[in-house]
């Protein structure tokens, strides 16, 4: 039981940071990152700016 606890220790603590770091990892972006990307705004907004792109954004969509 000892030994199995040693080799596990071993793997996780010196091979998989290793193996980690040699793996090319892609990230990818979660949800909220798109739906900050995407966001106009609301027409509660504090920012004037934000407002303003709400507008555009609900004007755009009203056209279709």
């Amino acid at each position: 039981m000892i030994a199995l606890t040693v080799i596990i220790t071993f793997i996780f603590v010196f091979y998989m940071p290793y193996y980690l770091k040699n793996k090319d990892i892609k990230k990818n972006k979660n949800t909220f990152d798109n739906f900050v990307d995407n966001d106009n705004g609301y027409a509660w907004s504090m920012k004037k700016k934000r407002k303003e792109s709400y507008s555009k954004s609900l004007s755009r969509k009203n056209k279709k």
